[in-house]
């Protein structure tokens, strides 16, 4: 059911009232669709505060992508308290659901002993994973042009 104009948050663009109204009824890739949008500030008002209410919710009904997206926010501290050791726990669920990027992250999370002690084996791991599920950032891992943190990677989605 749609709302009237009256009833959108003010700072969400009208293209988003749709994705508004699935993502209040539940569905968890509207839920994504609308954090990012807070996220990026391009279809809404900024808010990492917003962002992470919608990637919670996401998360919550064990959407990959959801837990994918909080990790990144704790990974980098926006809209919630920098937690490396969180970021970790929420790829690894995301991970264990087959999602590239996620199982990507863990790689670069071992390697440098982000939220855990450093795994040289444990990353090599998690980057086999993420070549066999394609993710195009473990494919290109080793090259010379290669990015050095998960801000870069995230940003190349």
């Amino acid at each position: 059911m749609s709302s009237s104009p009256s009833e959108y948050p003010d700072d969400i663009d009208c293209t988003l009232w749709y994705t508004f109204d699935e993502a209040s009824s539940g569905n968890a890739s509207a839920q994504v669709k609308l954090g990012l949008a807070y996220l990026d500030g391009k279809q809404a008002t900024k808010s990492c505060d917003k962002a992470v209410k919608w990637f919670k919710k996401a998360a919550g009904q064990d959407d990959s992508q959801g837990q994918r997206y909080l990790a990144y926010c704790y990974h980098e501290g926006l809209g919630v308290s920098k937690s490396l050791e969180e970021a970790l726990r929420l790829y690894g669920l995301s991970a264990s659901s087959g999602n590239p990027r996620s199982t990507f992250c863990l790689y670069v999370m071992y390697s440098k002993g982000e939220g855990c002690i450093r795994d040289k084996r444990k990353a090599m791991q998690w980057l086999k994973k993420a070549r066999e599920l394609g993710d195009p950032l473990a494919i290109c891992e080793g090259l010379e042009s290669r990015p050095s943190t998960i801000k870069s990677y995230e940003k190349s989605i």
